[in-house]
């Protein structure tokens, strides 16, 4: 069996497939953490025997992420002040109430372990590192082979993070297209990653591969989104705390994203409007939260409640615009549809609100046949609210034939473990082994002539970019190093001294400290010498000011205030195009 983890802020869900089924899935399972929470924190009943597990006191098969919206007879449910909707049951005590609530980080391993014990055992348990704490980006490298590329990528690394290659576990594939080749690098800081896996053990949970969410969605599209080789179509994964973004062209990843809005947002909207708590808010979402089309009279109630979730999409629509609009002006590709899915996506006539914002842009849902399922029939909740889990099992089903997109598990956090799948090869591997060691001593010479030709077509390629970079060719590393490092020392030195952590550092330095600014986003575009700042402050005269004050940087050849947008008496937005002469 093949077993994929999502683990969220909501909920862990997993989908179990079936090799010997054709890949069916025939287990998914849901656990939420706040079920958990409180069935923990609930006193033991009066009654004499033992006092019942978590599991005795709660219901994993209770209200989902989304509830579907029952048929609307006109009324509209408000809150009521206990916090109940008509017809619904009470739910167990909160934690703060009934008990000592348990830790929020101890919540998710609880979870694990529950919903493992709901499954098959199984050595081939593949999940990502949740939480953000993985982050995928892109550069273009001189070479389409792995090898090649993976001895220059630690420098151009160290170079774009703001920690040392050697405190991150990375992993890389790359796509070529003619002569340009594109490195998709995902990578976690060692610690948090360690940490991770350490938890995960604790529960007797090892998995095979630790991925990155948004690369995980890329084999849903791959089974489900119609025609993938050949349009243009981004996925968006709408979930509890964050929305995941993945953009293909052509069958090949062009954009991944991840932000930190999702459904909980709507929820606090809610709560905010009606003045109530998120508690109170929650089932009210569920059940009614609706966006009104352009013209569509009702009531004050459901009117009041589209627009606090307009206001909660509000920000994520912004960004999504944003990350469209440069990719087609960097890169020329133009969306030709959206598909959403995720929890947070089941709000009524959302995909009606994203096609009217995305310029009519086609948004639907992504639709996953319930036929993937014969032996556990899954409603609309549970395809809505599964794709990451089901592309985590469905990386290792299609990656048997082929390098896998991404495996955070590198060097010290290498999988060791003995799974049932790889036993069952260990013939198959062995009778290959002989065939190659037999064509071994005829391939050898031909490799060694081969190997020679790489190397020239290296060193030419290297005193290529050092001439442009130095005045002169240069191909030893310890040559390039000591160049590298005079050029840094002397003034105008080539090596890259701008990335949006410098900038950050270089902003808070610099700024008076009257200035009123809160910065919201810093893109650093390596490529062109280019960053676009993103922040609000009080007064456009204080846009001047902080313009004044950057201009003290030595590294920034000119300043331009991109867009001014007043949007109250003490709240002006600004965006600022920095062209940088460091690069």
């Amino acid at each position: 069996m093949i077993i994929g983890l999502d683990i969220g802020t909501y909920s862990v869900k997993a989908v179990v497939l079936d090799p010997k089924k054709r890949y069916q899935l025939v287990q998914y399972s849901e656990r939420r953490l706040e079920a958990i929470a409180k069935a923990a924190a609930a006193p033991a009943p009066a009654s004499q025997g033992p006092p019942p597990t978590p599991d005795d006191a709660v219901h994993e098969d209770g209200p989902t992420e989304w509830a579907e919206p029952e048929e609307d007879t006109g009324e509209w449910d408000a809150p009521s002040e206990d916090g109940e909707e008509a017809g619904e049951q009470e739910e167990p005590a909160p934690a703060e109430e009934a008990g000592a609530p348990l830790e929020d980080e101890k919540l998710w391993l609880m979870a694990v372990q529950r919903i493992m014990g709901d499954l098959p055992q199984s050595d081939t348990i593949i999940t990502s590192l949740p939480w953000g704490k993985s982050v995928t980006m892109s550069m273009e490298v001189p070479f389409g082979d792995r090898a090649q590329v993976e001895k220059i990528l630690p420098p151009q690394l160290d170079n774009r993070l703001p920690f040392a290659t050697r405190d991150v576990s990375y992993d890389f594939f790359i796509q070529s297209e003619e002569e340009k080749h594109q490195a998709y690098v995902g990578f976690a800081r060692k610690r948090e990653l360690g940490e991770f896996l350490e938890d995960l053990s604790g529960v007797g949970v090892n998995p095979m591969i630790v991925g990155v969410p948004e690369m995980m969605l890329r084999y849903v599209a791959e089974a489900h989104v119609p025609d993938y080789q050949e349009g243009t179509f981004a996925l968006v994964d709408m979930g509890h705390e964050t929305t995941r973004v993945l953009v293909v062209q052509n069958g090949r990843v062009v954009l991944t994203r991840a932000m930190n809005i999702g459904g909980a947002d709507v929820t606090r909207a809610i709560a905010e409007i009606f003045q109530c708590s998120e508690e109170e808010a929650a089932p009210v979402k569920h059940a009614q939260a609706a966006i009104l089309g352009v013209g569509e009279a009702q009531d004050p109630a459901r009117e009041a409640l589209s627009k606090a979730v307009v206001s909660a999409l509000e920000p994520l629509v912004r960004d999504l615009r944003r990350s469209f609009k440069s990719l087609y002006a960097k890169d020329r590709v133009e969306l030709e549809k959206i598909y959403i899915t995720g929890g947070a996506s089941r709000v009524g006539n959302l995909t009606g609100y994203l096609t009217r914002e995305f310029g009519g842009v086609p948004v639907s849902a992504l639709k996953i046949d319930e036929e993937i399922s014969p032996e556990q029939p899954l409603g609309d909740d549970a395809l809505t609210k599964m794709p990451l889990a089901y592309g985590h099992a469905l990386q290792q089903y299609r990656d048997r034939t082929r390098q896998r997109l991404l495996d955070l598990r590198q060097g010290e956090f290498a999988y060791r473990g003995r799974s049932s799948y790889l036993r069952a090869q260990l013939t198959r591997l062995a009778a290959a082994a002989a065939v190659l060691l037999v064509l071994l001593a005829g391939v050898l010479f031909m490799k060694k002539r081969d190997l020679n030709a790489q190397r020239d077509a290296m060193r030419a390629a290297v005193s290529k970019e050092t001439k442009k970079v130095f005045g002169s060719p240069v191909w030893r590393a310890a040559d390039i190093k000591s160049r590298a490092e005079s050029e840094e020392e002397g003034e105008g030195g080539f090596v890259p001294k701008m990335s949006a952590y410098e900038v950050f550092y270089q902003l808070s330095d610099k700024l008076s400290a009257d200035t009123q600014l809160e910065l919201s986003r810093i893109e650093v575009d390596s490529d062109r010498n280019l960053i676009q700042v993103y922040g609000k402050t009080n007064t456009p005269q204080a846009v001047d000011k902080i313009v004044n004050d950057l201009e003290k940087l030595e590294c920034l050849k000119s300043i331009k205030k991109d867009k001014l947008q007043v949007r109250s008496e003490s709240e002006v937005d600004f965006e600022l195009q920095i062209a940088s002469a460091c690069s």
